[in-house]
């Protein structure tokens, strides 16, 4: 499947072998499928491994090929002490996707309540709109995430919104 040694150890989170890698000049912006290791610590929730990719100068701006960043996939996850982290190393929380969805998109279709609050706290943008006209409150309501829909009424999110 094409993976690099600190893509693995960055999956199960073994920091000290991550650590031995990144002393043994391991890239930590290299891609497999063009996902980083620091899109595969994020998504598996190993903070400690993100920071340290961070600290070593992992691209927190790293883009998949369909543009996910590893905020992306913090939102997806609900991994807010992660994202917090991103955020420290200035990862943008208005990114978008080639389709146009933002890390916010991402936490309202997922109903990740606290991410998108921590999203929206840090400068996200309530009503971002895709390539096909969806904003963050089109996904939280097509999936139902009532909390989801209160936090972004709460934020100012445009109840009138219209789709492409």
């Amino acid at each position: 499947s094409g993976l690099t040694p600190l893509h693995v150890a960055s999956f199960m989170g073994h920091m000290n072998i991550v650590i031995y890698l990144i002393q043994h000049n391991a890239n930590p912006n290299t891609t497999t499928n063009g996902l980083t290791p620091l899109h595969v610590a994020t998504h598996y929730n190993h903070a400690n491994v993100a920071q340290l990719l961070l600290e070593n100068k992992a691209d927190p701006h790293a883009t998949a090929k369909n543009g996910l960043t590893p905020m992306h996939l913090a939102a997806q996850e609900d991994h807010v002490p992660v994202a917090e982290i991103l955020c420290k190393y200035e990862a943008e929380t208005d990114t978008s996707t080639k389709a146009g969805y933002t890390p916010l998109h991402t936490a309202c279709h997922f109903g990740q309540v606290n991410m998108a609050r921590f999203l929206l706290n840090h400068g996200a943008s309530v009503n971002a709109t895709t390539k096909v006209g969806y904003t963050p409150l089109h996904q939280a309501a097509q999936q139902g995430h009532v909390q989801v829909v209160s936090l972004l009424l709460k934020n100012q999110a445009s109840p009138n919104e219209v789709t492409n």
